[in-house]
């Protein structure tokens, strides 16, 4: 009977070691596909990372040569805007002027038809 018993132990034994390697091993492959996916994971996010970094540089760049692009625009409008504020004025004093001469010549039309020296 002990016989038995110690056949039977062995067998357990066997059993235990060979169910705790089981659990074992699963319990590997379990940590090895979670490690795989966090590694997964962690490589997609980088590249996400990676890829959005690299389009924000990019609108970045056009954004920055576009507000060149704006401010230069500005500045040639801006000078045009100057030039035709100048004409402008230009222009009015010499209307001013036109005004002027026109009622000094109106009024001296008048004097000589007053006096009889032109017809109308």
């Amino acid at each position: 009977m002990t016989e038995w018993i110690a056949k039977n132990f062995i067998v357990l034994l066997g059993a235990a070691a060979g169910l705790l390697s089981a659990i074992g091993a699963i319990a590997h492959a379990h940590r090895q596909d979670h490690s795989d996916a966090k590694r997964e994971q962690d490589e997609m996010q980088q590249f996400v990372i990676r890829t959005v970094r690299e389009q924000y540089e990019d609108l970045q760049g056009s954004f920055n040569k576009l507000q060149r692009q704006k401010d230069q625009m500005e500045l040639e409008l801006n000078q045009q805007l100057a030039l035709l504020t100048k004409e402008n004025n230009h222009l009015k004093k010499s209307n001013e002027f036109y005004k002027a001469e026109n009622a000094r010549l109106g009024a001296e039309n008048k004097k000589l038809k007053a006096h009889g020296l032109i017809g109308g």
